[in-house]
């Protein structure tokens, strides 16, 4: 039976606001080659992505591919996730970057990501999580959130998310570079 992850975003507020932060009891070995990139500033033009607020999106890893999805909650809040079905030692990296800046601090999701802030605009985020799921929570002054996500150093990256004219889950079809807002 496929295993699938259902990513709800119902804990991105509690978390932060309350200051505990769940981790589950697993070593992750960090490569040197896996690390959070550094500063870009690169987010001009971009298609925007308006994801619907409050709703949960659900990736199946059947097709093997590691994968990403970003669930919002209203006010400026998001979550980005990443998976491995595999589980594989892929390399899981990327930047998250707004045009003012966040306004609290960027939490983990398992515990086993490196986060860091390039500037006081921009989180980048390394990890190996395997077939478990791995993660950032975030909160923005202002919309859009460009999210420039990579897998083993690749470009080719899709990010699921449930569209908020629609309302299906849907993907950003490789676009990299991709702007979101949750309307």
């Amino acid at each position: 039976m496929p295993r699938l992850f259902s990513v709800t975003f119902a804990l991105v507020l509690a978390a932060p606001l309350s200051g505990c932060v769940v981790s589950h009891p697993v070593t992750v070995v960090h490569p040197a080659t896996c690390n959070p990139p550094a500063f870009t500033n690169s987010h001009d033009a971009y298609p925007l992505y308006n994801v619907l607020p409050n709703s949960s999106t659900t990736f199946d890893p059947t097709d093997g591919r590691p994968t990403y999805a970003l669930t919002a909650a209203p006010g400026g809040s998001f979550r980005l996730v990443w998976s491995d079905p595999q589980n594989a030692p892929t390399c899981f990296q990327g930047l998250i970057t707004t045009d003012a800046s966040f306004s609290q601090a960027a939490v983990g999701y398992s515990g086993n990501e490196a986060i860091t802030f390039n500037q006081s605009n921009q989180i980048a985020f390394a990890s190996i999580p395997g077939s478990g799921l791995d993660g950032v929570d975030f909160v923005v002054d202002t919309e859009p959130v460009y999210i420039d996500a990579f897998v083993d150093s690749g470009t080719s990256t899709t990010i699921y998310y449930t569209d908020s004219v629609t309302g299906v889950e849907t993907d950003t079809n490789n676009q990299n570079v991709a702007a979101f807002t949750s309307p």
